[in-house]
């Protein structure tokens, strides 16, 4: 089973969002599963774009619900504005709904000012998916997605998030990142948050293999953290698209297997952060598309 954490429901006003026609394209012949990402929030400003209405929240929830009920391998996620007043309440009411993670695009907002709700998704075992790098939105947002913006979660030390796209194009922050929470989990005892790297494209194919070759021998353990994901789009997606990226990655971890061949220890570094030398490439990317899905939404099992 290839799992894709990285799938959008998307406004068009070509086609319905129809999960028949989405099971036609995914068959379980193909053995693919993943996450399913609500409608973006109303205030979410690529509208202005679309030409598209937004759909309330109280219709997006159930949208998603519908969308998701008669697939068996995809999951839903709840896309939130959580600078919205009820933001919290929203976060309470997905998780008894069925929803499985938390989605969060800062747009117009720092990640500093959805606090509460990322409190609120720990306390409650509700992964966050958040947008890092660079937005195509045709918005001022970016600045918003830096991945040191990102710090203020360290407060948070029971979350469990992930940073998608390996935060393109500040890559080598992405990765000093990854490491500082990593040493806060490390060194403090009462911290267990967890950073999944969401290696889903962003990163275009020439920064590609450079972005995953820093993420896997810097010497930061990464085989139980990272995930696969295509950022596809319904009504758009397609077994074969995502089979395609798939196939891409194979290919780029092909490369790094062979670079994993002249990677020697770090004697420098602290003995914790020495894990690239012994970094087993088949074994990660088998977890990243794989069992590691499974982790971000459910936590250790």
């Amino acid at each position: 089973m290839i799992y894709d954490a990285h799938i959008h429901l998307w406004p068009s006003l070509e086609k319905e969002h129809n999960p028949k026609d989405f099971l036609l394209s995914t068959p379980e012949k193909n053995k693919i599963g993943g996450m399913i990402i609500s409608l973006p929030p109303p205030k979410y400003g690529a509208y202005d774009n679309l030409g598209v209405k937004p759909m309330s929240n109280p219709k997006r929830i159930q949208h998603t619900l519908d969308f998701c009920k008669p697939l068996k391998n995809f999951f839903p996620c709840y896309w939130i504005d959580p600078t919205d007043k009820d933001a919290v309440k929203q976060v309470v009411k997905v998780k008894e709904l069925g929803f499985r993670a938390i989605k969060v695009i800062c747009t117009h907002y720092f990640p500093s000012a959805g606090m509460a709700v990322y409190h609120k998704c720990a306390e409650l075992n509700l992964p966050v998916l958040f947008h890092s790098g660079i937005s195509f939105d045709g918005q001022d947002s970016s600045r918003y997605s830096h991945p040191l913006e990102f710090e203020c979660l360290l407060e948070v030390m029971t979350l469990r998030f992930a940073m998608a796209h390996l935060s393109w194009p500040w890559c080598d922050d992405f990765v000093a990142f990854y490491g500082k929470v990593y040493a806060k989990r490390l060194y403090n005892k009462r911290c267990h948050i967890q950073l999944f790297a969401d290696m889903t494209r962003g990163t275009p194919d020439n920064y590609r293999e450079e972005a995953l070759r820093k993420l896997l021998f810097t010497g930061y353990p990464i085989e139980d953290f990272l995930l696969f994901g295509t950022d596809t789009m319904v009504p758009n997606v397609d077994a074969n698209r995502i089979r395609g990226v798939y196939d891409r990655d194979v290919a780029i971890f092909a490369l790094l297997k062979k670079f994993a061949k002249s990677v020697k220890e770090d004697e420098t570094a602290p003995v914790q952060f020495r894990d690239a030398a012994s970094q087993d490439v088949d074994k990660i990317f088998k977890k990243a598309t794989e069992k590691n899905f499974l982790r971000f939404l459910n936590g250790d099992q």
